[in-house]
């Protein structure tokens, strides 16, 4: 199973630590989680109802009609490559993002689809003899965000056979490239996450945005009740609330600038990235600098290609300050080790 972040317990657990000492940085989900709120007896008992009000809610947040729920964007994920086989009739070829959430690639590949991996955006030559191509916007964990610009001319270049998924699940708070702005061709289906920006994650909550044959197609698929009455209460209520979502998105901005005037002050400007949530820092010992960090009870995510990390967001001052401690911790023992490797191959 890939790991994404937020072990935490696991890791404390490496170190004989109490988990509640740790800042956990390592999953991008927003710092500031939407307020408990009293769930009716009646959605812990009844089963979930369709009619409850979440979809509703839900195009009124996205402002775009076509939704259906799903257990977060990951069921989506997991399910797309066999309704779409079975739309298809056949497996095919998928394009993914040669660096990206890799679930995509896990999803694919054990649906036996060849894959093939792009940069930055798919080559033409790529393009002419692919099925379904997979678009991350902004993309987890480079942070490489896509112009609405680019993806009108993206998908100018498909045929109307042609599949795109566009995983939206870090659009939140800054969604002026989302493609939810206008109509969706036939063949686009697009991903949104709810756990991120109201950090609800462990609600399980998501939306596949498509036109009604695909909503059926993976509705069928998923089977029904694929979130619980709870979750669907919670969900609609966080949707609705414009006041907080205002407020917390204002109060992220003003966070996020404030860590990455910290991170740039730490390391060279030129390699602190950001996007919505969570910042890279690209490092050339990131596996050493990760290990350091969590030296300090600082848990981030060392990304899968191990020339980076990847931070979320800091909710507090006291936060930023065991942040920046565990960093400059980290640093400092990166260049002692440095400076005894080059002592030793001078003696030697």
């Amino acid at each position: 199973m890939l790991h994404h972040g937020g072990k935490l317990i696991q890791e404390a657990r490496k170190r004989n630590s109490d988990p509640k000492e740790w800042l956990d940085l390592s999953t991008g989900i927003s710092p500031i989680s939407y307020p408990s709120i009293d769930i009716p007896q009646q959605a812990w008992h009844r089963l979930p109802e369709e009619e409850d009000g979440l979809v509703a809610a839900a195009q009124q947040y996205y402002g775009y009609p076509d939704l259906l729920p799903v257990a977060g964007s990951q069921a989506a994920i997991m399910a797309l490559p066999r309704v779409i086989e079975t739309q298809l009739g056949y497996k095919g070829c998928v394009l993914l993002p040669q660096i990206g959430y890799q679930e995509h690639h896990g999803a694919w590949q054990r649906a036996g689809w060849r894959i093939e991996f792009y940069q930055h955006k798919p080559l033409n030559a790529q393009l002419s003899c692919a099925d379904v191509v997979v678009l991350i916007n902004p993309n987890n964990p480079t942070t490489v965000k896509h112009s609405g610009q680019a993806i009108a001319q993206l998908e100018s270049q498909l045929t109307t056979k042609q599949i795109l998924i566009i995983d939206e699940a870090f659009m939140d708070g800054d969604d002026d490239a989302s493609r939810l702005r206008s109509e969706l061709r036939s063949n686009t289906l697009v991903l949104r996450s709810l756990g991120k920006f109201f950090g609800l994650a462990g609600l399980r909550v998501g939306f596949v945005a498509a036109n009604e044959t695909w909503r059926a197609k993976l509705n069928a698929e998923l089977g029904p009740w694929t979130l619980s009455g709870p979750s669907r209460y919670l969900a609609t209520q966080a949707l609705l609330d414009q006041q907080w979502q205002h407020q917390v998105a204002t109060r992220l901005t003003e966070l996020k600038n404030e860590q990455l005037t910290i991170l740039m002050q730490l390391f060279s400007p030129d390699s602190v990235r950001s996007a919505s949530l969570f910042i890279r820092i690209e490092h050339p010992q990131s596996e050493a600098l990760y290990q350091y960090c969590c030296e300090q009870l600082l848990l981030v995510r060392l990304c899968d290609e191990k020339d980076a990390i990847r931070l979320g967001l800091c909710g507090d001052k006291q936060s930023l300050i065991q942040m920046q401690q565990a960093l400059q911790y980290a640093i400092d023992k990166l260049e002692k080790h440095n400076l005894s490797d080059a002592v030793t191959c001078r003696v030697e």
